[in-house]
């Protein structure tokens, strides 16, 4: 895989029930890498080793592994092929979110990491930009998501794609969701461990309307 290729893994954690039912945080993170098959080799050995101790793992999924797996991702984190990695978080409640919904929130953090690239340029100089999110997003919405994301991130040098993938179906979209989770629960619930546990190189978390209010 040429390293003149970049690709952005995002997911999310916390969910998109804006009602009192619903979780208080939601969380998206995305984790840069130019190496992708790396990491499919270092958690494919890890998955393929569990199965053969009789633990049965189709996919890495923070919320519902075991703690034991969880351990072992965590332990695996410091080893991957990851050139960056930043986390977004809001509450639900905050009236900068303006029209609550998926849309609307999936808009906003398009931006947010639009800007941070802009902020990172040098992870991004002369590559090009392949953008991986989870299959939330259906039919038009997609496709506006899509459209208004390759333009903001077409501000970059590079060409930028923007693809729409089932975050089960690649274990560099679970990285990402080992991370999301980590914060999540810890903004969530208080729980500190997961975040205790990740890498400080994967660790970096913000507002996102703070971040943006002061990227102006």
């Amino acid at each position: 895989m040429p390293k003149t290729s970049l690709f952005i893994f995002f997911d999310e954690s916390g969910n998109y029930d804006f009602s009192d039912n619903g979780t208080k945080h939601l969380v998206m993170s995305a984790v840069c890498t130019s190496e992708p098959a790396v990491n499919l080799k270092i958690l494919g050995d890890l998955k393929y080793e569990l199965l053969a101790s009789g633990i049965n793992i189709p996919n890495f999924h923070a919320s519902e592994d075991v703690q034991l797996v969880r351990n072992q991702v965590f332990s695996s984190l410091e080893r991957l092929s990851i050139s960056a990695a930043k986390s977004f978080w809001i509450r639900k409640d905050d009236s900068r979110l303006g029209k609550p919904g998926l849309v609307n929130v999936y808009k906003q953090f398009g931006l947010a990491f639009a800007k941070w690239a802009e902020v990172r340029s040098e992870i991004f100089e002369g590559r090009k930009t392949v953008l991986m999110f989870d299959r939330v997003l259906h039919g038009k919405d997609q496709r506006a998501f899509r459209a208004s994301t390759k333009a903001l991130f077409g501000t970059l040098e590079g060409s930028s794609f923007v693809f729409f993938h089932s975050v089960h179906m690649d274990f560099n979209g679970q990285i990402a969701d080992y991370i999301a989770w980590a914060h999540y629960v810890n903004l969530e619930r208080g729980e500190v461990r997961p975040t205790n546990a990740l890498p400080k190189r994967l660790s970096e978390l913000d507002n996102l309307f703070d971040w943006l209010e002061a990227a102006k």
